[in-house]
């Protein structure tokens, strides 16, 4: 999805202008990545086997192919929230900018379409769904739903503690693209204290391998966007193991490569298929942070069980 090129040249032209922009916080961002997996948070993974499997026994074992239709299926996900009018809010305060969007969806391949427009002017009941076609918009959604929410997490929370300029993160610097960052200062979804535990709770245990950093600390759009999806499914009446299972299928489509990996690691060292696979496990620090999916990576490549294959350490948290 990200890989189509466009033929326009005025918006190849303007994508590259807005990655150079951006570019600082992605090394900066890639750099602090690098530290933290040579750090030793490395050391405090939990899951990793001491013993490696039969090499042949493993590889024998494990369906490729079938593993990564679990993981990826063909035609994404329908997740079990439905799109409310927190997109309207955005637009109508300017957080998104239609023609920003409609400019950037174009460029990357993906235009607008009628489905996308009734979400953002507040019109469209059907569910969350994540696919080929709706990726990118879904992911724009969500990142600007979640930074820009008031909400404890954002205003008192780790992204404006953690000590440095909270304007300056991925998913605060990068947000120019989508509209005018409003950091916190929307009332888009509003929570009772029973909600909000919830809330704290569930972004307190969900990781995202491009970094060592729980939802609860947005600092990228990726991270951003599961706090998003987090709230718009609580303020729906979610419980924690049904949003933990959408959170697995959203991770699962935005790093494909990664938990295809978990996928195989799981299957080799405990025999169980993805689906059987508790979501909450995965998307806690020791399977989904940088430092965790590192560690279930070297794991497989040191027992052959890639096959020699390099993989990937994480993913950007740039824009």
């Amino acid at each position: 999805m990200h890989n189509q090129r466009t033929r326009n040249p005025t918006a190849r032209k303007a994508i590259k202008d807005i990655n150079k922009k951006y570019a600082l916080i992605a090394i900066i961002v890639a750099v602090a990545i690098f530290a933290v997996l040579i750090s030793s948070s490395y050391l405090s993974i939990k899951n990793i086997p001491s013993q490696k499997p039969s090499n042949n026994t493993a590889i024998r074992s494990i369906n490729f192919n079938h593993i990564a239709e679990q993981v990826y299926p063909r035609n994404g996900f329908v997740l079990p929230v439905k799109w409310d009018n927190s997109a309207r809010i955005l637009v109508n305060n300017g957080a998104l900018n239609l023609s920003f969007i409609n400019y950037l969806l174009n460029a990357s391949g993906q235009p607008l379409t009628n489905y996308e427009l009734k979400i953002l002017n507040g019109t469209e009941a059907g569910n969350l769904t994540i696919n080929s076609s709706t990726g990118l918009f879904t992911l724009y959604v969500l990142w600007a739903i979640g930074i820009n929410n008031k909400n404890p997490i954002i205003n008192n929370g780790p992204l404006m503690n953690y000590g440095g300029n909270p304007y300056q993160l991925a998913s605060t610097g990068g947000y120019g693209p989508l509209g005018k960052l409003q950091l916190g200062n929307l009332t888009i979804l509003q929570f009772n204290n029973t909600q909000q535990r919830v809330i704290e709770s569930v972004a307190s245990n969900v990781y995202r391998p491009c970094c060592n950093n729980p939802a609860l600390f947005p600092d990228c759009n990726h991270g951003a966007a599961q706090l998003g999806l987090i709230e718009l499914m609580v303020s729906q009446g979610s419980n924690e193991t049904k949003i933990y299972n959408a959170l697995k299928e959203f991770s699962s489509f935005y790093f494909p490569s990664q938990y295809i990996e978990m996928a195989v690691f799981f299957n080799v060292t405990q025999g169980k298929a993805w689906n059987q696979v508790d979501a909450k496990q995965i998307l806690g620090y020791n399977n989904s942070s940088a430092s965790g999916y590192y560690a279930i990576h070297q794991y497989l490549l040191s027992s052959n069980t890639l096959r020699g294959t390099s993989g990937n350490i994480g993913s950007s948290c740039g824009v």
